[in-house]
């Protein structure tokens, strides 16, 4: 399943803005609301892409990825989503 499916089937919305919808991808993986659209850019998630498969990348990527979208807070919301997942 896509975000982009996951989005039309449970909204009912017909058309959807790529943005979002990467962004929604990754909220729907646990990153926190602040991150989702910088490290959706980063990853340069596809709205198209199988959520197994982002969610593999959002996991291999490390705290250098996360600070490269985010800046400073990157190591903190690495942090928090890690925590999340239980991985820390």
């Amino acid at each position: 399943m896509t975000a982009e499916s996951w989005i039309v089937g449970s909204l009912g919305v017909e058309k959807v803005d790529r943005a979002a919808t990467e962004a929604i991808a990754l909220r729907l993986l646990g990153v926190p609301r602040t991150a989702a659209v910088p490290l959706a850019r980063q990853l340069e998630v596809s709205a198209a892409e199988p959520l197994h498969e982002v969610r593999a990348r959002v996991r291999s990527a490390g705290v250098d990825t996360w600070t490269a979208a985010l800046g400073n807070r990157g190591a903190s919301h690495h942090r928090v989503w890690s925590i999340i997942e239980g991985e820390a």
